[in-house]
């Protein structure tokens, strides 16, 4: 427990929240995300998956083709979904996605970036098509170009896309993606660094045109491997750079989208910095309180016999003792002993307990090996027992966010993907 050193009394850790350094400031660095040393290893990888099954494409047969390029194309979306969300940890590595999982791994990303880009170009397209009823000599003379309407769609498609992408990377399904309620929500919610992101993605959008030039010539060069390698290496480089910054828009706003909870978003003013202090003896003595003879009543306090009840195994007992105390016991118990009490409330049906006990682990113990455990029983007591899909589905993301590496996190990701199967299928 922090203590003041001058007083002897409880303190708070000092704090601020992650946008007391400006968006923008973090932004301008995102450019140099790919070229770290990970960056420009995942680049290369990918730049080779993505180049060998586009020329396998050219020599299988039909059903083959459809492989090859579903293969790329998900293998794509799977590294830009991962650096969004291990930019959104504040993660300035890129990191190989898992791809133990075919159909989760890549055939779901490949669909929710397929859904995303295809705002893009769908709107223009269904414009131009069915409500401009143009036909393809007219579509050569290029006069839609002076329509001012064509223009206010492919503006509103451009604003829309990077929301529906962050909330496809963070486990959201192609319902919530093509949500337009729900999209337009976040972005009033996030607002000025919403727009100041665009920023930065049109200007990687520009380089990446300008480098799809340039992949273009390479690729036609009569260097074989390396030509079509490089080609799909150049234009990998804004793919990333975007990632980024939709990372760092979750990194720093993500609470006010329901990503993780809110104690993440908080950072130690003076980070490394160690408590000094004791517990100092309190200026006015405590009543204590005496038996008939007027000596004092010595017995454990309440922590004193949820521990000794623990120790025997009788968890009924250390639940009766946690339910009747009114507040957390001043001095935390262990983790594992908050988890052994959640768990035995939920064998009685007692999930108000059970939620208080969870949530004791996370906010005493956030990085101890039980805490994966604890905010995903959490997350399953609100979606099955206490009918609140929306805190179990952010505690689920939460769980994604904070322990990316763990078991749980697997199993999270598989709760959201089922929530969301029907909308991929």
């Amino acid at each position: 427990m922090t203590v003041c050193v001058a007083c002897g009394e409880l303190a708070s850790t000092l704090s601020l929240h992650r946008s007391a350094i400006p968006f923008y400031q973090r932004v301008l660095r995102s450019w140099r995300y790919p070229l770290s040393s990970s960056g420009l290893i995942s680049m290369a990888a990918l730049s080779a998956v993505m180049a060998i099954m586009l020329f396998l494409r050219k020599w299988t047969m039909f059903g083959s083709k459809g492989f090859c390029v579903a293969l790329a194309w998900g293998s794509f979306w799977a590294y830009v979904f991962k650096a969004i969300r291990t930019s959104a940890m504040g993660d300035d590595e890129v990191h190989t996605p898992d791809f133990s999982d075919f159909y989760n791994d890549l055939v779901v990303p490949a669909i929710r970036g397929t859904a995303g880009t295809a705002l893009i170009w769908a709107p223009t397209v269904v414009y131009l098509l069915f409500m401009k009823d143009l036909g393809l000599h007219e579509l050569l003379e290029f006069n839609f170009l002076k329509d001012p309407v064509l223009w206010l769609v492919i503006a509103v498609s451009f604003v829309y896309v990077p929301m529906a992408l962050v909330v496809g990377a963070t486990g959201g399904g192609v319902f919530r993606m093509l949500n337009p309620v729900l999209v337009i929500i976040y972005i009033l919610r996030i607002g000025i660094d919403y727009w100041i992101a665009l920023i930065a993605i049109g200007a990687f959008g520009v380089v990446y045109v300008a480098l799809n030039l340039v992949a273009g010539i390479t690729s036609n060069l009569s260097i074989p491997v390396l030509a079509p390698w490089l080609a799909q290496f150049l234009v990998i480089y804004p793919a990333f750079a975007m990632a980024k910054v939709m990372g760092l828009l979750l990194y720093v706003r993500g609470d006010r989208v329901d990503y993780g909870v809110p104690e993440d978003y908080e950072i130690n003013v003076l980070p490394g910095v160690e408590p000094r202090g004791q517990f100092a003896v309190v200026a006015k003595p405590i009543e204590l309180a005496q038996d008939a003879r007027g000596e004092v009543a010595k017995g454990p306090s309440p922590a004193e016999q949820i521990v000794s009840a623990t120790a025997k195994g009788d968890w009924p007992k250390a639940l009766d003792v946690f339910a009747k105390m009114p507040n957390l016991p001043s001095v935390p118990l262990s983790s594992d002993c908050y988890f052994g009490l959640a768990q035995a409330a939920v064998k009685k049906a007692d999930y108000r307990q059970a939620v208080r006990a969870l949530k004791a682990v996370m906010t005493s113990a956030p990085d101890d090996p039980i805490a994966p455990r604890a905010c995903l029983l959490l997350a399953r007591i609100y979606s099955e027992r206490l009918s609140d899909p929306g805190t179990g589905e952010r505690l689920f993301r939460h769980v994604l966010q904070r322990y990316p590496k763990s078991q749980e996190a697997q199993f999270a990701q598989t709760r959201l993907v089922r929530k969301t199967q029907p909308s991929t299928a």
